[in-house]
């Protein structure tokens, strides 16, 4: 599906202000457009679907989305998306663009490209003058060109980092979950756990290595692990039932992974008293 500017019914040197809520679990059809457009996630969380990829969504977000982009969007699962979206035709870009002296390609900045985090102070400034850009004078001339000149430098000042630095609440619940199940709950399937974070096995996975710099894999291997080690120290059963009961199959992979994780064997592990047991 492909939207165009002259369909939103707005003048080609004005822009088109849209405010969107998408309800716990909506999600909007894949689209490109002829246009321009920036959005601003001012409530809630969720998924950005763009070029085949997902990129999460919370407060604060500022985007940049362009005409060749396929682009839509995914609310969470337990909490509705609000975001703040401005659209300015083609021909405005380029021109101003020009006239502006602003780089080209901000637009692809950030982490991932085309999306980075606002502190808390610009959040604010940035929402506010986005939302100025309604219908009538205000919508174009200087005040847009002042507002897209704002949006282009939050891109090119963005701290890389700084969108990588918080989970979003879906994941660190997810994480959470997983480093206080017990044992017949880690013994579930990989599979298991990817749905029970509510988002696909791609999305899950680049979230994981974004934030916590490892695979779900691996973070459901270390909550074995993990469990592992309490019940070694708990009781005296034999090591092998201990390892299946978390969902170990391959002893070999076992004693691998736990050599890894503690630095020693898991009978070394259960009879070193100086090891402090993982909290």
């Amino acid at each position: 599906m492909k939207i165009r500017f002259k369909e939103l019914g707005v003048a080609p040197h004005r822009a088109h202000l849209h405010t969107t809520l998408l309800q716990p679990g909506q999600a909007t059809r894949v689209h490109t457009h002829d246009f321009f457009e920036v959005f601003l996630v001012v409530a809630g969380e969720g998924v950005h679907r763009i070029n085949r990829r997902e990129v999460a969504l919370r407060p604060g977000c500022l985007v940049a989305v362009r005409p060749e982009d396929g682009h839509g969007f995914l609310s969470g699962p337990s909490q509705a998306l609000g975001f703040v979206n401005v659209a300015v035709a083609a021909s405005w870009w380029r021109a101003f663009h020009q006239v502006a002296g602003i780089a080209e390609g901000w637009e692809r900045l950030g982490a991932p490209r085309g999306h980075c985090l606002l502190p808390a102070g610009r959040r604010g400034e940035i929402e506010s003058r986005l939302k100025g850009l309604g219908p009538g004078p205000e919508g174009g001339g200087l005040p847009l060109a002042g507002v897209w000149r704002q949006v282009a430098e939050a891109f090119q000042r963005a701290d890389p980092g700084l969108a990588r630095a918080e989970p979003p609440e879906w994941l660190e619940a997810w994480r959470r979950e997983l480093a206080e199940a017990g044992p017949d709950r880690l013994a579930e399937p990989i599979g298991d756990w990817q749905r029970r974070s509510g988002r696909t096995p791609e999305h899950l996975a680049r979230s994981c290595r974004r934030y916590y710099g490892v695979t779900p894999s691996a973070m459901l291997g270390a909550a074995r692990i993990d469990r592992v080690k309490l019940l070694l120290r708990a009781g005296n059963e034999k090591v092998i039932t201990v390892a299946m009961e978390c969902g170990f199959q391959n002893m070999a992979h076992f004693h691998r992974l736990f050599a890894t994780h503690a630095g020693m064997t898991p009978r070394q592990w259960r009879r070193d008293p100086s090891v402090a047991v993982p909290l």
